[in-house]
């Protein structure tokens, strides 16, 4: 029997207003769009073509056999319909799916008896030997044993349907799970921790595209994560899941993050809930989890899956080691360059808009260092932050570019507050302290900013060079010269002006002429001309004042031209 148009429209607006489709704008606008033109009749209008029209505003002479966003959103739209059915619309009487190849959806009446899944089917062998014994029984019996190949076949179809791409060691990735912590001293709590973070395991074991290593305890526990991690090979990617649990008997909340275990960069992070602190909630809400970590369209694909692809693309979306501060200037414009490409092809992409308005960042200020106009790109790195909000506005790396964004604008009080907030809501991310820290100290914050870099770099199994060319100028700051050029020692390797810039100011504020002169010399051959522009490049970094004026004056001393401003 199918559904009258009035049970569809119901349908429709309960998966709307589901977590597997409240934060996504652009599915809903798709599933909305095709389901409404289908019930008015108009579902042979439902085209590739007018789909990027009326969805995504696309142009009348878009080309949309080459524009690939129908197509993804379409296939993430169909995994989003499977997860809502399977988690929260499993008591649904009218289900909406759209078959592959088409765009036209298809709706049916369901029996909401339970039906057998390939994990509960349940044979008497001896029944069925019993009923069909005799000259019969060879042909039944041969019949029946190649029902079950075929069951085998397809349940194994599934399995691998569902697994993510290997990791570029060509293992699967090790995902090491602590326990969850709880907040608080609740019994009841603590127990529905506990069975989460149980379930949570089990669930990705199930899934199979990674390995399980967990889950362990908090805490004392990170030593046990860390002998795990030596157990693997020193190419395995290996990523930490961690989550915290809070709330009480009316509802109770889960936040989790996904880190790099070597580096302890969040790549993920999310946060779902469950009303009722029931052990059945807790099964259910693992189950969500799962899915949002390793299902199609998941955190573990989008980490691993789409940067293994070959393509050029795709090779620019930041793996772990990508996610911290680029500090090359080459590697910056190839990187914008094809983050500019996906959200052509994708405009629908907010983690890429994020990455983007990061990029967009570095590069004006990479402009002002040259001499050059760097607002156009501020105005960009602005305007995609925005656009990241937009669509992705929970990602961890949304709010990186709002607080990168919001100090390159100069608002510092912004970038205050969403500094304070991201530090309590991820304290486990070395390199959101580093660049924080950073910030801080050309604020002229020396000791605050020098105490969140060192920590940082200290979490770290291998720091970035980078990272110690922001205490360079922290010390510099300080007055402890010869701890700045210890730092300026360390950061040397990174490909970047600020080397020889901060060495010069150095040397000359401790009279050391020759070797100031030597400096200059670098600083020059990389950024000719640059007592010019000085105020702007410094400036435009936000250097406070009288930070500003001792690196000017030391400038000078080394034999650098800086006309007065």
């Amino acid at each position: 029997m199918s559904p009258s148009r009035e049970q569809i429209v119901e349908a429709l607006e309960r998966i709307q207003t589901s977590d597997a489709f409240r934060q996504s704008e652009r599915l809903r606008g798709f599933l909305s769009y095709i389901v409404m033109e289908t019930v008015e009749g108009r579902g042979d209008r439902i085209k590739s073509y007018s789909v990027g029209l009326e969805v995504f505003g696309r142009k009348q002479d878009a080309d949309m056999a080459s524009d690939a966003i129908v197509r993804t959103t379409a296939i993430r739209l169909r995994d989003a319909l499977d997860r809502y059915y399977r988690l929260e619309g499993q008591a649904d009487a009218v289900v909406i799916t759209l078959p592959k190849g088409r765009y036209v959806p298809e709706f049916v009446c369901r029996n909401l008896v339970p039906a057998a899944s390939p994990h509960s089917i349940s044979i008497n062998f001896t029944s069925i030997y019993h009923r069909w014994r005799g000259p019969r029984a060879i042909p039944v019996m041969l019949g029946f044993l190649l029902m079950l190949l075929l069951i085998g076949a397809a349940a194994v179809i599934y399995a691998l349907s569902r697994q993510a791409p290997v990791s570029r060691s060509g293992q699967l990735p090790a995902i090491v799970v602590s326990q969850s912590d709880v907040a608080g001293d609740d019994s009841g709590l603590k127990a529905f921790g506990t069975l989460f973070s149980n379930q949570l395991a089990e669930d990705m074991v199930s899934v199979g595209a990674a390995r399980i290593v967990g889950p362990l305890n908090s805490g004392p526990g990170q030593d046990a994560v860390a002998r795990q991690i030596d157990t693997l090979g020193a190419n395995d990617t290996i990523i930490s899941l961690d989550s915290s649990i809070s709330g009480g008997s009316d509802g109770v909340s889960v936040h989790w993050r996904l880190a790099d275990a070597r580096s302890g960069v969040i790549l993920w992070a999310g946060d779902d809930n469950s009303v009722g602190a029931m052990p059945q909630n807790a099964t259910s809400l693992a189950e969500l989890v799962a899915f949002k970590i390793m299902g199609m369209d998941g955190a573990l694909p989008i980490l691993l899956g789409r940067l293994d692809q070959s393509d050029e693309t795709a090779a620019c979306i930041p793996n772990s080691q990508r996610l911290i501060v680029v500090y090359a200037d080459d590697l910056q414009v190839k990187l914008r360059d094809c983050l500019e490409q996906i959200v052509r092809d994708d405009p629908g992409q907010g983690e890429a808009w994020a990455l983007l308005s990061q990029l967009y960042t570095f590069g004006s200020e990479t402009e002002f260092s040259f001499g050059r106009d760097g607002d156009v790109l501020r105005q960009k790195a602005s305007d995609a932050a925005q656009k990241a909000l937009d669509f992705d506005p929970q990602s961890f790396l949304t709010q990186q570019a709002l607080l990168m964004d919001a100090f390159a604008r100069g608002d510092i009080k912004s970038f205050d507050a969403t500094s304070l907030d991201m530090l309590k809501k991820y304290p486990g991310d070395p390199n959101l302290k580093v660049r924080i820290g950073a910030r801080l100290i050309r604020l002229g914050r020396f000791e605050q900013g020098r105490q969140l870099v060192e920590g940082a770099i200290r979490a770290k199994e291998t720091p970035n060079p980078g990272d110690y060319l922001s205490l360079v100028l922290a010390l510099y700051g300080q007055k402890d010269y010869a701890g700045a050029l210890d730092m300026a020692a360390r950061g040397e390797s990174v490909s970047t002006y600020l080397v020889p810039l901060l060495r010069t100011v150095t040397f000359s504020a401790m009279g050391r002429s020759e070797e100031a002169k030597a400096q200059l010399e670098k600083l020059l051959a990389l950024r000719p001309d640059y007592g010019n522009f000085v105020y702007r490049d410094l400036l435009a970094r936000h250097v406070e004042p009288t930070l500003l004026g001792r690196m000017i004056e030391d400038l000078r001393r080394a034999g650098l031209v800086v006309p007065d401003q």
